[in-house]
């Protein structure tokens, strides 16, 4: 019984051991490497995912993704603004529904934190797994193995820009019965105080390396319910958030067949919002001495 047990212990340390090289080798090698002329970077969820056509745009890459919190935006961000020096700009998409109570579930709930703990856990430190754990131990457990696969996945290939979000052209129109969808939105004013203090955390790490953040709002259809929590975005943009140069899509006005639903752009409003954002982009960059974002020709 002794031999057996000596065996096993072990065993499980050759395996600890192993596991802890494996991940130290894909840490070491994983790579999100941008374009050199890459100066802007945008971030975000789904809002931006579909609204923001970086074709359009020089010097510019859209890495939003559907569903992302926050804090995974934060461990993005730090990987990406590490490994490419010549970024100058990030553009984060900040709606109101990123600042509601239930964006704690986009971090840790089983669908989100299965996805993303094994795309991201190579760059998160101790207290930022450690968080995920606390609130999900059950989740987090079952995602060892894909952890593991992952990491094997960023030693075989030597760039993964691609896992991590892009633009996401919607050709789909948003029909009559469609306009008249009825979506639900929460009506309580209180907000992810987890989400938000990483939302301050990316804005931090930005100034640390001089690069120069900026809010947009994608435009929401018309008949999208008003938001009940507007007053508390405006207040935590004003206290929290004052320094961050806000662009606003949702005062522009935008005919139906711009939008695949209520809440998210088809590839035309893309392109209608993309020169919006431009134009307003350059404005409020005339007095920098650094490049903006230009229209490509």
């Amino acid at each position: 019984m002794f031999q057996l047990t000596k065996k096993v212990f072990l065993f499980n340390i050759i395996l600890s051991v192993l596991l802890l090289c494996l991940y130290l080798s894909a840490k070491s090698v994983a790579k999100f490497d941008l374009n050199s002329n890459t100066k802007t970077i945008i971030l975000g969820h789904s809002h931006s995912e579909c609204s923001l056509n970086d074709s359009l745009l020089s010097n510019t890459k859209n890495l939003s993704q559907s569903g992302e919190s926050y804090f995974y935006t934060y461990i993005k961000t730090k990987a990406i603004v590490d490994q490419n020096p010549q970024i100058e700009n990030v553009i984060i998409e900040f709606s109101n529904n990123q600042i509601c109570k239930e964006m704690d579930n986009w971090i840790w709930d089983d669908k989100h934190l299965s996805y993303r703990l094994p795309m991201y856990n190579i760059f998160m430190t101790f207290d930022e797994t450690f968080l995920l754990f606390k609130n999900n131990p059950k989740s987090f457990i079952m995602c060892v193995k894909k952890c593991v696969r992952t990491c094997m996945e960023y030693l075989i290939s030597s760039n993964n820009l691609s896992k991590i979000g892009g633009y996401m052209k919607l050709s789909h129109k948003m029909t009559s019965s469609e306009k008249m969808n009825q979506i639900q939105i929460s009506s309580s004013q209180d907000y992810s105080e987890t989400n938000i203090l990483y939302l301050e955390k990316i804005i931090k790490k930005c100034s640390s390396k001089n690069i120069c953040v900026y809010f947009i709002r994608s435009p929401l259809h018309k008949n999208y319910p008003k938001e009940q929590n507007e007053f508390k975005f405006q207040t935590l943009l004003k206290t929290k958030f004052s320094n961050v140069r806000f662009i606003d899509g949702t005062q522009i006005t935008l005919e139906d067949n711009n939008f695949a639903d209520l809440e998210h752009l088809n590839q035309f409003g893309a392109t209608n919002f993309t020169k919006w954002f431009h134009i307003e982009f350059q404005k409020i960059n005339t007095q920098r001495k650094k490049p903006f974002v230009t229209l490509k020709k």
